[in-house]
């Protein structure tokens, strides 16, 4: 956000504009980790697919917003909601699901797997979106992230009714 609001908007970091969008964002993802939970336990019955499945569906739609650039309004609210969809799909996938299908004795195993998959893609994405965007600009992330999230979306809508086994001490 900081370095896109800078580099592709000419938005300084000491705007207040950039200021209050950057807050926006954090509260943003603070709340997609509720709204996840609360779906997942409230509304799917435990099923963590449906919820990640949502979050990638929305970065998709803020990601097209970013890409297309209508507005520094409408990029700030893209981001805003960006923010919170990640958050969505990271507390579903990193920590809850783990969990879920890990078991009992592989639980930590299961979270450590997944959570190591993000810096293994954080390494490939620093070497392939910084080619990107020196290559192409600022115009070639949205749609290079919204690949990911499409491909995201279709694995989570693969397994919509997954659900956790009923604990029974394994």
């Amino acid at each position: 956000f900081p370095r896109y609001m800078e580099e592709a908007q000419k938005l300084p970091l000491d705007s207040p504009v950039f200021q209050k969008g950057a807050i926006f964002v954090v509260v943003a993802g603070i709340a997609g980790a509720f709204l996840a939970g609360t779906l997942s336990d409230w509304v799917f019955k435990s099923r963590r697919a449906p919820v990640a499945f949502i979050g990638y569906i929305i970065q998709i739609a803020s990601l097209s917003i970013v890409w297309r650039a209508p507005s520094l309004t409408l990029i700030i609210a893209a981001f805003t909601m960006n923010s919170l969809a990640i958050s969505m799909v990271h507390s579903m996938l990193s920590g809850t699901a783990s969990m879920d299908f890990g078991g009992k004795r592989a639980a930590a195993t299961a979270a450590g797997m997944f959570d190591g998959m993000q810096y293994i893609g954080g390494s490939v994405t620093g070497f392939g979106l910084g080619w990107l965007l020196e290559r192409y600009g600022w115009g070639a992330w949205g749609p290079s992230m919204i690949g990911f999230s499409v491909i995201g979306a279709i694995l989570m809508a693969t397994l919509w009714n997954a659900r956790p086994r009923k604990s029974g001490g394994h």
